[in-house]
């Protein structure tokens, strides 16, 4: 019986630790719905963070797992982690998701991610007329 109640309160641990896991970083840039183009800014935040590497992953295109984007970052003086990555490695598409994967002072790996990111590579419209519309 206490051997049962051992291992129960044992269990508990590792699920809570896990739970706590994949609550202790966010995401901040890039936003909701951001659409990049060329060099873009990564930033997590979180409790005490030591060191961040970003992911992207998007399933309607070959990244349709995680794929290493930049990193491994080292904290700023703010607590958060920035970094920049360049857009031209992953395929156009409106539904990446970015994740931090994300150690702290503890060594505990901690993630967070934002979902809904538009990677938009193509060449911008050459214009059609070299005379403006209007004077």
């Amino acid at each position: 019986m206490k051997r049962n109640i051992i291992f129960l309160f044992v269990a508990l641990a590792c699920i809570l630790s896990i739970t706590m896991v994949s609550a202790a970083v966010t995401v901040v840039s890039p936003g909701a719905s951001a659409k990049l183009n060329g060099t873009s800014v990564l930033n997590a935040s979180g409790t005490n963070l030591v060191n961040c590497t970003f992911y992207a992953k998007s399933a309607s295109t070959a990244n349709s797992s995680w794929v290493l984007i930049a990193g491994p970052f080292v904290n700023g003086s703010d607590g958060s982690v920035n970094g920049t990555f360049a857009s031209g490695g992953l395929e156009d598409a409106t539904d990446y998701i970015f994740n931090a994967t994300c150690r702290n002072g503890s060594n505990a790996i901690h993630e967070g991610t934002r979902s809904g990111i538009t990677i938009d590579n193509s060449l911008p419209t050459s214009p059609s007329s070299l005379t403006p519309a209007s004077n």
